[in-house]
């Protein structure tokens, strides 16, 4: 939309704003004189209520300017939801500029992220079919709140009046509008814990878009005229230096050329047609601030990484861009107020379990329906699929029964750390058969690479501390692993990238498989430091969390069963569960000292909550348990089928009833089963606004009848 367009636009809603508050307000006036008697003589409240109104008017039209990119004026909704997304067709467009796109389109296809790769089982599979529908629900602010309200245990149709039926999650095409206020949301901030397919999603949205950019017959996010992804852990190495928005989007992304004033202008002028998203903002080293007053508002001018971000989501750069960033809750509940909308994904339903087993094992399905199955046969590994991350791995495990099918063999995965450890000694053993190695029982295997394996995790820590997922050969060497790669490829992948503003220099860099493969090999390291430096390490967990997996990890791996064989060659392992103890005992220090920070205690809770599901240990949880006093309180708090059995397993370990609240919690038919199949462990259960379903409040109130201690469910 040109400028012009623009300000014609923008008069002629001020000037129906004025209109409407004029006549509104010459009504309120009327009104008010013949309240007090003075029908006859009224023409002073009349003007006085007239001038009132459209005050009243522009400072509303003023307020929603921010709120609504000014395109946003012409689109139109219907309240059917297969076409409450208009899809606006491209403009007539320069060639040049249409040159670009496409070329761009075809940059995301190619883009290394189209595959993902089981290495160590020999399995292959594209975004395109693994990738699996998420659950994602409006978080915090976005959250609507409602009066809590005692119930007894009535008939059921009488609880519809207290209690609503399950809400339908957000669609990905959905994230930039919410249909019930008809507006859209310009900046949105996507929330999820390590492994909930936050990274996949984004990577998902530039595909499509792509795709429908190159093919007519695949339309999707045809909105937007240019759609661009930035991963955070590739940026990092410009967080000291100063940069351009212009040339993040040219140089670093993909370079338009000689029509490089064309497509400047493209984004200039029509910025609302333009989605920027930025991956992974916990990945930065420092916590993020929009606070800060350095904001940037030309596209050339150079500034710190942080100043483009912040002038982006404040609308003060490219105006009207979309813009969508991912992040870890932890290293974001400072800046979520500053977003037009926040979300969070809960990972899979239990369809979407089914349908990404169904997709993995595509070549087999008697195969896939035996393991959906038997996956259902036990809860608490089915809640573990709810992350995708762990759901992927988890088949992975039961593709090595695939050629018996003999499931019953299967190996017990009660714990995340207990599934990363099955898969790290299967990618060892996967190495060592490759190597065409002389070593065949699997103890002689650690002790020859009992050495390697921890340079290896050294350096994972060491990386998660400061924040370092992307390492160069240079690192490499500096922990003795630059001979060591045929060994590094079962938990990196190696890439090479051209060197900016060259043409012709490319350089190796290597990452982790995943974020959490990092997190994993970094606690097998945390274990063996002393236990001052262990609390030392609790002061980087209070300012943005970056930790907390690490600390799932750590608490789980002195109490797995058997014993990894590599902690037993390092130390007394009764040593190592001390440590889990002293950090459970920090941990809790934290929180007390934390009270006027909700928001921060209750992503701790949820940590301290996992700790203890992790180690499996009656008296970790307990210990655990002494964050609380009499209420174990997680009400607004976006869970999961993970969240939920951690949960579960503290209630297990309480020796007296306590009162359980999980107001305007998101409660699906798993995390119901999950919780209420502890109800003899509490004395109250709060479920207010959780929008259960009707098998949800069917299975609620037929755990209350069946046990004796929950005297009210509220």
């Amino acid at each position: 939309m040109e400028p012009c367009q623009r300000n014609s636009t923008l008069i002629s809603a001020y000037g129906l704003a004025i209109t409407l508050g004029s006549l509104i307000g010459s009504a309120l006036g009327v009104g008010v004189a013949f309240a007090f008697g003075q029908s006859k003589s009224s023409a002073p409240f009349v003007s006085i209520g007239t001038a009132f109104g459209a005050v009243i008017a522009v400072l509303v039209v003023v307020c929603k300017q921010r709120k609504i990119p000014k395109c946003c004026w012409k689109k139109q909704f219907t309240d059917d939801d297969s076409s409450a997304y208009e899809h606006v067709p491209l403009v007539k467009v320069d060639p040049a500029h249409l040159t670009y796109i496409k070329r761009l389109a075809a940059y995301h296809i190619s883009g290394s992220f189209l595959y993902r790769e089981d290495v160590g089982f020999q399995r292959t599979i594209t975004l395109d079919e693994a990738y699996t529908q998420l659950v994602i629900e409006d978080a915090w602010k976005t959250r609507t709140r409602s009066t809590s309200k005692c119930v007894e245990v009535p008939d059921l149709p009488l609880q519809r009046n207290y209690i609503k039926e399950a809400k339908r999650p957000i669609v990905i095409k959905e994230l930039f509008s919410q249909l019930g206020e008809r507006v859209y949301k310009p900046t949105v901030l996507v929330l999820g814990h390590a492994g909930i397919g936050k990274s996949v999603m984004a990577e998902r949205i530039v595909c499509e878009w792509a795709n429908g950019m190159l093919d007519s017959a695949a339309k999707a996010y045809d909105n937007f005229n240019m759609v661009f992804l930035f991963k955070f852990k590739y940026l990092k190495k410009f967080e000291n230096e100063k940069i351009s928005l212009k040339s993040l989007l040219f140089d670093v992304h993909t370079s338009p050329g000689s029509s490089e004033q064309v497509i400047l202008n493209s984004l200039q002028n029509e910025a609302e047609k333009v989605l920027i998203i930025f991956d992974g903002l916990d990945e930065l080293n420092k916590v993020f601030q929009c606070a800060a007053t350095t904001l940037v508002t030309n596209i050339e001018t150079e500034a710190l990484l942080e100043d483009i971000l912040r002038s982006l989501i404040m609308g003060k750069l490219l105006s009207g861009a979309y813009i969508l960033v991912t992040s870890r809750p932890s290293a974001a509940i400072t800046i979520a107020d500053d977003f037009h909308r926040v979300v969070e994904i809960l990972g899979f339903s239990e369809e979407g379990v089914h349908a990404y087993v169904t997709k993995y094992f595509s070549d087999d399905v008697p195969f896939s329906e035996s393991v959906f199955a038997h996956l259902k046969s036990n809860l608490i590994v089915f809640s573990l699929c709810s992350i995708p991350v762990s759901c992927r791995l988890v088949c992975q495990v039961y593709d090595e029964h695939q050629s018996t099918h003999r499931l019953q063999a299967f190996p017990e995965l009660t714990t995340m750390t207990a599934l990363y450890t099955r898969v790290f000694c299967r990618l060892v053993k996967h190495h060592h058969h490759n190597q065409s190695s002389s070593l065949t029982k699997f103890e002689d295997i650690m002790h020859s690479i009992y050495e390697l394996v921890f340079k290896v995790a050294k350096m994972a820590y060491e990386g998660v501390l400061e924040r370092k997922l992307v390492f160069s050969e240079e690192d490499l060497a500096s922990y003795g692993l630059q001979d060591e790669l045929t060994f590094l490829s079962c938990f990196l992948s190696c890439s090479r990238e051209r060197v900016l503003y060259s043409d012709d220099e490319w350089k190796c860099s290597y990452i982790f498989h995943h974020l959490t493969v990092q997190e994993y090999l970094a606690a097998i390291s945390l274990l063996f430091y002393t236990k001052e430096s262990i609390v030392e390490n609790v002061k980087v967990f209070q300012n943005d969390g970056r930790m907390e997996i690490v600390y799932r990890f750590f608490s789980g791996l002195p109490f797995i069963k058997p014993p990894l064989l590599i902690l037993e060659l390092k130390d007394d392992i009764t040593l190592l569960r001390d440590k889990v103890r002293m950090l459970v005992s920090e941990l809790n220090s934290f929180y007390k000292s934390n009270s006027k920070r909700k928001r921060e205690q209750k992503e701790l809770v949820k940590t301290l909550m996992h700790m203890a599901l992790e180690s499996q240990d009656s008296d970790i949880a307990k210990d655990a348990l002494a964050v609380f006093m009499t209420e174990i309180d997680l009400s607004e708090c976006v869970l999961n089928a993970a969240d939920c059995t951690a949960l579960r397993f503290l209630l297990q370990n309480l020796e007296t009833p306590m009162t359980v609240t999980l107001d305007h919690c998101t409660m699906d038919d798993i995390n119901v089963q999950v919780v209420c199949d502890q109800m003899d462990k509490m004395d109250t259960l709060s479920l207010a606004g959780c929008n259960l379903s009707e098998f949800g409040l069917k299975y609620a109130f037929s755990s209350f009848g069946a046990n004796r201690s929950l005297k009210s469910l509220m």
